[in-house]
């Protein structure tokens, strides 16, 4: 309860561990073009604007990392793993 008399929304989703990947049937298709679409801004900010430009050579889903502060909010899809080490 909010104390106004509205309800929080309640998530009806299993509790994952960290580090547990998700089924292809567990992840939506909205979800799916929105980490596409993280993704591809990452990769066109790495190549467009920075100097000199970073082409990241290993791009693939364990570089990928899906981010959210809590259950109500969007996710958001980071890359990572550049090599630089």
């Amino acid at each position: 309860d909010l104390g106004n008399g509205e309800n929080l929304p309640v998530s009806i989703e299993k509790t994952r561990v960290m580090n547990c990947p998700l089924s292809d049937e567990e992840i939506p298709w909205h979800l799916r073009l929105r980490i596409s679409l993280d993704v591809s801004r990452a990769m066109e900010y790495l190549s467009e604007t920075c100097f000199p430009p970073i082409v990241h050579r290993d791009l693939r889903s364990p570089n990928i990392f899906l981010t959210s502060v809590n259950h109500l909010d969007q996710v958001v899809a980071k890359v990572a793993d550049f090599g630089l080490a």
